[in-house]
């Protein structure tokens, strides 16, 4: 019996946690939320490469991955999203 209510559980609160994370972000921040997705960033970035080697521009790009996120967000954020 305990896995139902425990799926139950979850899947509220990652809904609870999804939408109000989707509302707090930045509108260039798409990478894994929900509606959007990495090959429509590859597109973009396909894209620009194209656009800059026609009018033979440098290009220069950064990829930054953040690891434990979770670690360094304000828990006090979470905590008030619990509440009902």
């Amino acid at each position: 019996m305990l896995p139902n209510p425990y799926k139950l559980f979850s899947e509220i609160l990652t809904r609870k946690y999804t939408r109000k994370l989707d509302e707090n972000q930045l509108p260039e921040q798409r990478s894994l939320r929900s509606g959007f997705s990495n090959p429509d960033h590859l597109q973009v970035i396909n894209q620009e490469m194209e656009k800059a080697e026609e009018f033979n521009l440098k290009v220069y790009m950064a990829f930054v991955e953040y690891k434990k996120t979770f670690d360094s967000a304000e828990q006090t954020f979470f905590l008030q999203t619990l509440k009902i």
